[in-house]
């Protein structure tokens, strides 16, 4: 077990410290040349004007003409790509997901003439960028490595408390820094010479720290289409095979066949790329950071109740103390942090499904003249991740994708006897009972390791962090430690502390109410689809839709005599679910529902509210709001038990000897808080450091600077093993500094 110790805090992460409210930005993006041509071939439509709203949380695009209005309306993190992309010598386009670019140039917002628009496309991009960066997946990862390292602190330091009291407790949880993983920035050129041939198109891929970037530049130069995704955003990466030699790598990305689309050994390194980095930046890392930082929060809870029991303090305090103490009757959870994480920990068990279509396997046997040989489908449900390995002569693809990505889990029966879930019919397509086993082991695993797993443990973790706090409280009471504390004992323990962590401590303890939706039913059938089904196929009858808005997910079920079909997906999947109307009267929400005879305004209004509240509170801006409560309550907590330090005289960061007592093994030094001082820049110098064997670019390393600090450093690229580099290092021995910097 190592204790690495903390890299010194950047000016990313006091910006992640300090929220930041975005200002409401409004711009016209209507573009005037597809506007006026709509105007000249249905004058009756009038107008049509776009609008693009940018709000602290969402952004909002807005298409009105006389018809009818469509909206859509999406959380930062959930907007994919936001780029510019270039046609032509002059014509810029806006592509995200919430107005997609292919990779003809067509799509996007294009305002204005289309031609000579850089200069608001540039500025929209900026403020889209940024706002994705601060309110996305990467701030969400951030902001957990940040917390992790905080934790890291209290964690070190509540044993040694314990331990200078004389309350005998062994450490089950190490405190040990995770430190964050650097992945080195990589180009890669991925055009096909194929395509080079027929279009003179040119591909580069360049892996960044945070994001994949796909450039593709065509028409010799004059039209450039640039996708940029964050390893969360990149969906399932597929390793294909085709023909006997061909590989592909696609995601949501795009599709890379470089070379002559026989290049095995670039596809096979892309797609390994692109998994690692989605494995510690994407979905899976995310639920791993919040899985050790949740083990840490229940650890320091067992080690307060020992501390609480040995003063004989009462948790729950009754409410008279929570009045004194805490300015009012906070409403804590009614199990301790223990209980709730056994809830939300669980673990699943590895399984591999034989899920061959043997119809489809036969089918392409036929068509092939029996050169493709027989098509084998393999599904793997791992513990956070499901793999589909498909192979035959011609093709051996792998999918892999992390059980946050699954979407919906869709059970579909068809022509009275056919069942398949997401695409998949094992066997000859009538094996009920494996298609249901399927669907209940994705849906399963969906939950306990998916967006939904995300935001419940985020829920634990902030209440046992108020546990936590009211624990810390009652301890500080009876010791006779004021708190808030006074402005002197904030500037002796917190000397250049953030505006945060000031605000932290002059703020109540606060708890996110626990959200629970109640089950609704809405029948949503299509009568016009109903009726032209009924016309085609009068044997299956009429085809009925129900929705069901469960607690976490939307359940939407289609009958009729001859199939069933269903879907769940959490609301944090649900993108855009704004009503859009058309020919005045007809009105929808887009690849949701059409109820009735599309004229029901006062039904689609009502589901619409109900589906757009949820997926506020229970996806990726409920998520985030939870970090910042959660953030609060970290900070809190630091100064309160630096305070109980102080108080009892325990050394911070303790001696080898203390360490070694405290959690029975030989330890490095415990982690060091870095705090610049007033101006801030450290006093540093450069330090000439030997890369060792093995060590890649990428590699952190340990090194010892002149005044004994441990520091971390890493490897640049360009240096080999053997090879000397300079890296910057503190000069002096840095001050002992408690609080939550």
């Amino acid at each position: 077990m190592l204790f690495a110790p903390t890299i010194p805090q950047t000016e990313a992460d006091t910006n992640l410290e300090e929220y930041q409210a975005f200002k409401d930005l409004r711009f016209s993006v209507t573009n005037y040349v597809e506007s006026g041509c709509a105007l000249l071939f249905c004058p009756c439509m009038g107008w049509q004007s776009k609008t693009l709203l940018l709000g602290d949380q969402e952004v909002t695009l807005k298409k009105q003409n006389l018809c009818g209005t469509s909206v859509q309306r999406r959380p930062y993190a959930q907007l994919g790509s936001v780029d510019k992309h270039q046609s032509g010598m002059c014509c810029m386009t806006i592509g995200s997901d919430l107005a997609p670019v292919n990779e003809k140039g067509e799509g996007g917002i294009s305002p204005e003439w289309g031609c000579g628009n850089e200069v608001i496309v540039n500025e929209i991009v900026k403020h889209l960028q940024e706002r994705k960066e601060k309110r996305g997946s990467v701030a969400q990862i951030r902001k957990l490595e940040l917390m992790h390292e905080k934790v890291v602190k209290l964690a070190t330091q509540v044993p040694l408390l314990l331990d200078k009291l004389g309350i005998k407790y062994q450490p089950q949880v190490s405190p040990v820094p995770e430190g964050r993983k650097r992945f080195p920035r990589k180009t890669i050129d991925v055009t096909n010479w194929c395509e080079v041939a027929a279009s003179m198109t040119f591909k580069e891929l360049v892996l960044e720290e945070e994001e994949a970037l796909l450039t593709i530049n065509g028409c010799c130069g004059l039209q450039s289409v640039t996708t940029k995704r964050e390893y969360a955003q990149l969906g399932h990466v597929e390793k294909k095979k085709a023909c006997f030699c061909c590989s592909q790598a696609t995601s949501d990305l795009g599709v890379l066949s470089p070379g002559l689309g026989c290049d095995v050994g670039k596809v096979t390194d892309i797609v390994g790329e692109l998994r690692e980095r989605m494995g510690e930046r994407g979905d899976v890392g995310q639920i791993r950071k919040q899985e050790k930082l949740l083990r840490q929060f229940v650890e320091l809870s067992k080690e307060m109740e020992m501390l609480n029991t040995q003063y004989k303090e009462n948790y729950p305090p009754d409410q008279a103390t929570m009045v004194r103490l805490f300015g009012g009757d906070l409403k804590l959870p009614e199990k301790t942090a223990v209980q709730m994480a056994e809830d939300e920990m669980a673990q699943v068990d590895s399984k591999t499904y034989d899920i061959t279509d043997k119809c489809e396997a036969l089918t392409t046997m036929l068509c092939t003249c029996g050169l493709a040989g027989w098509t084998t489908s393999t599904l793997e449900l791992t513990s956070n991740e499901v793999n589909i390995y498909i192979k035959n002569n011609f093709d051996d693809s792998h999918t892999k994708m992390a059980y946050a990505q699954l979407g919906s889990v869709d059970y579909d029966k068809s022509c009275c006897c056919c069942y398949s879930v997401n695409m998949a019919k094992p066997g000859w397509g009538c094996d009920r009972a494996k298609v249901e086993e399927l669907a209940e082991e994705l849906q399963a695993r969906k939950v306990k390791r998916g967006n939904i797993a995300q935001i419940r443990q985020l829920e634990v973790m902030e209440k046992a962090a108020v546990e936590l706090d009211v624990r810390t409280g009652l301890y500080m009471d009876e010791q006779g430690l004021q708190y808030p504390p006074e402005q002197k004992t904030m500037d002796r323990l917190c000397p250049n502390a953030p505006a945060r962590v000031i605000k932290a401590q002059q703020t109540q303890p606060h708890m996110q109410p626990a959200v629970r939706f109640e089950q609704k039913s809405y029948d949503i059938t299509d009568y016009t689809a109903l009726t032209c089904g009924l016309l085609f196929c009068p044997c299956a009858g009429p085809t009925f839709t129900k929705m069901v808005l469960e607690p976490e997910e939307m359940y939407i079920t289609n009958t009729n005599f001859c199939m069933k079909s269903n879907s769940r997906t959490p609301y944090a999947q649900l993108g855009s679910v704004e009503k859009e109307t058309a020919c005045c009267c007809c009105i929808q929400l887009p690849e949701v529902a059409t109820p009735g005879c599309g004229c029901s305004h006062d039904l689609v209004t009502q589901i619409e509210e109900e589906l757009q509240e949820r997926k506020v509170k229970r996806g990726n801006i409920a998520q985030l709001k939870m970090q910042e409560n959660l953030l609060d309550e970290i900070l809190r907590l630091s100064v309160k038990l630096d305070m109980c330090m102080e108080k009892h005289a325990v050394a911070y960061p303790p001696d080898q000897e203390t360490m070694k007592r405290v959690f029975g093994e030989e330890l490095p030094p415990a982690p060091t808080s870095v705090v610049a001082p007033t101006g801030g820049q450290l006093q540093a110098q450069q330090m000439a450091v030997q890369v060792p064997e093995g060590a890649t670019p990428g590699t952190s390393l340990q090194v010892q600077a002149p005044g004994g600090q441990l520091v971390q450093v890493q490897v640049p690229d360009g240096v080999a093993p053997g090879q000397t580099m300079m890296v910057q290092v503190p000069s002096a021995p840095l001050p002992q500094v408690y609080g939550a910097q």
